[in-house]
Formats: C-alpha cells, sequence, structure tokens
C-alpha cells in the first residue's frame, strides 16, 4: 500500500511539473502575439555576449551590441535551466533558425536546435523573464 501511494505522489508531481510547463510555454507565446513579435530567420553578425533561461523550451540570448533575442527551441532542452554555461553553434558570423544550435555541457552534452529567433527590445527582455516569476 505504501509503494502504491508513493507511486501515485511522484505521478502527482510529475504532473504538475509538466503542467507548469506547458502553461509558461502558454504565456510565452501569448507574449509573442502580444507584443507582435516577428521571428526572424537569422541574425547576422551575430557574436554571442551573454543569455538566460526562461524554462526548457525558452532562452534569450544577447549580442555584443547587447541585442536581446528570444529562443524557441524545436525540443525541451532539459538540462538548460540548471546550466552554468552554454555554447551557441552557429553558421559562420550569422545565427540561424532551424539550423544552428545551443550545447548545454554535462555529463551528457545535450544539443539543442533554434526553431525560432525573435528580436526584441530590452524592455520587452525584462518583461518577459518577469513571466518567469508569475
Amino acid at each position: 500500500m505504501k509503494i502504491l501511494i508513493s507511486i501515485l505522489t511522484v505521478l502527482v508531481l510529475v504532473g504538475c511539473a509538466s503542467q507548469s510547463v506547458a502553461d509558461k510555454n502558454d504565456r510565452y507565446a501569448q507574449f509573442i502575439g502580444d507584443n507582435n513579435l516577428k521571428s526572424t530567420d537569422r541574425i547576422t553578425t551575430f557574436r554571442f555576449h551573454g543569455w538566460s533561461a526562461l524554462n526548457s523550451d525558452y532562452l534569450i540570448i544577447s549580442t555584443n551590441f547587447k541585442s536581446p533575442y528570444l529562443i524557441k527551441l524545436k525540443s525541451p532542452c532539459n538540462d538548460l535551466k540548471f546550466s552554468q554555461t552554454i555554447s551557441v553553434n552557429n553558421t559562420g558570423s550569422s545565427l540561424s533558425s532551424k539550423f544552428d544550435s545551443i550545447d548545454v555541457p554535462g555529463p551528457i552534452k545535450q544539443t539543442c536546435y533554434i526553431d525560432e529567433i525573435y528580436p526584441m527590445t530590452e524592455e520587452q527582455a525584462k518583461a518577459i523573464r518577469s513571466l518567469e516569476k508569475s
């Protein structure tokens, strides 16, 4: 009986965590629509400056000009939220959606491909980061 209760508890917790990610992704998608963010195929003259993870599906990267970009990944990058570093695999001096990727180091390196790139203002980057806390 104790084993059954333990299993049910774990399943409930996993379900809540999954719902939480789905809810956050819905809020990020709504933010993109509400702010009329338009995706771009590439960032030209890309030089990686910094990053912050929103969750396993979205992150913000900034370029040498301190321009923030919202990155939507093709599939969840599970260790992204907990990583201290990432590396960006880009083509030449540009960063392209559908082809380039983010690597998360660890015992098993994760390669996470970029699905969409959204240019943002600094104010929009601050606003979407605040959604993470809500």
